[in-house]
């Protein structure tokens, strides 16, 4: 049967036997509700395209009522049809149609309605269903409250699968389309203050605070607020890698769609000052940023410490956003994001500034003449970093080696329970 609700007739030809065995029998079949092979036979043709039109139209009315199913019937059938998708996607929705039926336990897609789903959507917000503890007694009960962002997630699995339903004919249309989904809970955001992101960098030095390469985190909390960069772009950061060559970062241009950035490391002869390289993949631009020498000496030892044959800075291919709430939560600034460090960085607030400044020197009309043509980046970048004035920082965490049992890059730790073995 096809997915579309659209439900085709196709004709064929019997011959037929004894006396009239010259002659032959125009047959219609179509799929009934009941999922079987259905035939009838006229002896013209005529007749044959005719009851094949009615017949097309009868079962494909949209004021028919739809085909009944049990619900395992439509969970095997589901599972069957999400078989190209990964073995992760498959766990996830089947655990949430397992939720379903122990809340609402339906019986047949007939019993399918907008209340069940308010039903379901209501009991999560709860903790429904609860289970057991393991290891513990039979009637110790453990509660757990799903966050509003997976019970979304729980919303929109649902949605496609009673999408799918509906378009195979057990549905009249979806009963989760009338559901609301939970809120997002609003996070105000503002910009921290130096005191503030000062905390950040002395709560890596907390031997209570579970936490894997502390020295990382407090690179790209500094980088971020230096930079005023996203974390996308700074988690690719590269060094080693020569401005010059173009065809390696053709490459990891192509790797990072999103943006990557490159270190070059200060000479003797400039000062201690770093350049970070950076290519944005969101504007498709190429800037250069200027970094302190604290900052350039740093990361310095950073790479001195790195694993001979490392490329990148940060060992992490996503963000890991459970190890930012634990460093924001133990410094109590839990409203602070790493977008806000941005606001913190007054870098291209400088830039314009100088931008302007030597277009009224030059007397240009618009400070873009001069950014193109009369200035020399590497330069400018150099001195805005020798003007910019950092507090006194906290001492960098030692770097520790990457340990065998999280050997892959940019595997997100499972809990504080694994992260303490690791050691």
């Amino acid at each position: 049967m096809s997915i579309i609700r659209w439900r085709r007739v196709w004709t064929t030809t019997k011959p037929t036997k004894g006396a009239n065995a010259r002659r032959s029998r125009y047959c219609i079949n179509w799929i009934g509700d009941d999922g079987k092979k259905h035939r009838l036979c006229y002896p013209r043709r005529d007749v044959m395209l005719k009851a094949k039109q009615f017949k097309e139209t009868e079962i494909n009315s949209w004021s028919r009522p739809p085909m009944v199913r049990t619900w395992w019937e439509l969970v095997a059938e589901y599972g069957v049809s999400l078989e190209g998708r990964s073995k992760t996607h498959q766990d996830k929705v089947a655990n949430v149609l397992k939720r379903f039926h122990l809340i609402c336990r339906p019986r047949q897609s007939n019993e399918l309605s907008p209340a069940t789903c308010e039903q379901f959507m209501a009991a999560r917000s709860q903790g429904e269903p609860r289970i057991a503890c393991k290891h513990k007694k039979k009637d110790k009960i453990k509660v757990i409250i799903p966050s509003p962002a997976t019970r979304r997630t729980e919303r929109q699995m649902l949605s496609g699968f009673f999408s799918w339903c509906t378009k195979r004919g057990y549905l009249p249309d979806n009963p989760m389309s009338m559901v609301l989904a939970p809120s997002k809970p609003r996070r105000v955001k503002r910009a921290p203050k130096t005191a503030e992101w000062v905390r950040l960098l002395e709560v890596l030095l907390q031997s209570e605070l579970v936490l894997y390469d502390a020295q990382a985190w407090h690179l790209i909390i500094l980088l971020g607020v230096v930079t005023g960069y996203r974390q996308t772009v700074l988690l690719n950061c590269y060094f080693g890698v020569s401005i010059q060559d173009t065809v390696t970062l053709r490459k990891l241009e192509a790797r990072h769609p999103k943006g990557f950035c490159v270190i070059q490391l200060a000479d003797d002869e400039e000062e201690g000052i770093g350049l970070l390289f950076t290519y944005s993949g969101k504007t498709f631009k190429e800037t250069i940023i200027g970094l302190p020498k604290i900052v350039t000496d740093r990361i310095a030892q950073r790479i001195s410490d790195l694993p001979s044959g490392a490329e990148k800075l940060f060992f992490w291919e996503h963000w890991q956003r459970k190890a930012w709430d634990r460093i924001t939560q133990s410094a109590n600034l839990s409203n602070i994001t790493f977008h806000s460090l941005r606001a913190t960085s007054g870098t291209r607030a400088a830039i314009a500034r100088a931008e302007q400044a030597a277009a009224q020197q030059l007397d240009h009309s618009s400070p873009q003449v001069t950014h193109d043509h009369y200035l020399d980046h590497e330069q400018l970048a150099r001195a805005i970093a020798i003007g910019q004035s950092l507090p006194v920082l906290p001492a960098m965490p030692v770097y520790e080696p990457l340990p065998a049992n999280h050997a892959t890059p940019g595997r997100r730790p499972k809990g504080i329970a694994q992260i303490a073995q690791l050691g």
